[in-house]
């Protein structure tokens, strides 16, 4: 298991490799297993250009290996997270619809703080039906930069 950090202008994250597909990108380094090894790889070094390119608004949609976790109803949410384009969103509610649960705003919400896979599952981009942002595992703020970053322009409901 190998890891690189990234810069971004909204901070740090970790990129973690294993067995050739990333597996985890956060800025939550308490996540980090202890286990793991500062080292480049070829595909880590690959992921580190897309997000340069992603944060300089030049790349949209990332071509790199990754395997997601978590549980069966996490993984349909990533999934179908994985669909919304750069520059759209779409409610909890509508992301619950999607995946025939549409009773589960709540616990989309839940899942998405769970979300292991920052930027390439792009969980930034779910918003409340009323055009709020909604929360973000890493704050409104990095939520309202990213959405901007990809020109959505932002409510101020």
């Amino acid at each position: 298991m190998f890891y690189q950090i990234f810069h971004s202008f909204i901070g740090d994250f970790f990129i973690l490799e294993q067995e050739g597909a990333i597996v985890m990108l956060h800025q939550d380094f308490s996540l980090l297993p202890s286990n793991a090894t500062l080292s480049p790889t070829v595909l880590l070094d690959k992921a580190k250009n897309q997000l340069n390119s992603y944060f300089k608004g030049e790349l949209k949609d990332f071509s790199l290996p990754f395997v997601l976790s978590g549980s069966e109803f996490e993984k349909r949410i990533y999934q179908e997270l994985s669909l919304i384009a750069y520059g759209e969103t779409l409610s909890y509610q509508d992301l619950a619809h999607r995946i025939n649960s549409p009773h589960s705003a709540r616990a989309v919400g839940n899942a998405l703080g769970k979300n292991p896979l920052l930027l390439l599952i792009p969980c930034h981009r779910v918003i409340c039906k009323n055009g709020k942002l909604g929360g973000y595992v890493l704050g409104g703020e990095k939520k309202r930069e990213l959405l901007g970053l990809e020109g959505y322009t932002i409510s101020q409901k």
